[in-house]
């Protein structure tokens, strides 16, 4: 490994592995850069994904009905960020869990999920989003 690269920030999550990884994010209505105004924000993810890594599943659990007519959408490609989960893969409104296999497939470079709601006068809603991959090696 050259030792003149930066790092992606924040920093991967890599195994030598052959097993299952997860990056986690709990996500509420009122955290720093969720707004309350119809408008999109985006929220990363505390890892990042490593290049070559083998997604499998993104499971959404909802542990608070968001209301306000919140969507709640995850993605690594940026303007809209749903490639991992999209508006309608899951009902916001209703406690429980889903998974979503949307974003199936290898991640071609290093890279931070984000999440993101949308939201028109929201007052309450609590996610859990993980994304169950496999690796990050070349092999």
């Amino acid at each position: 490994m050259a030792t003149n690269t930066s790092p992606l920030v924040p920093p991967v999550r890599r195994q030598a592995e052959q097993v299952a990884n997860t990056l986690k994010k709990i996500i509420s209505w009122n955290d720093v850069g969720v707004t309350n105004a119809g408008v999109q924000s985006n929220v990363a993810f505390d890892n990042s994904l490593p290049q070559g890594a083998v997604i499998f599943m993104v499971v959404a659990e909802i542990l608070t009905a968001f209301n306000g007519g919140a969507i709640l959408t995850i993605g690594t490609v940026g303007a809209t960020y749903n490639n991992l989960l999209n508006a309608g893969d899951i009902d916001e409104t209703v406690v429980g869990g889903t998974g979503v296999t949307r974003g199936v497939g290898t991640v071609a470079a290093e890279v931070v999920p984000y999440a993101t709601v949308t939201q028109n006068g929201a007052t309450q809603g609590q996610a859990s989003i993980t994304i169950l991959y496999e690796g990050g090696w070349a092999s």
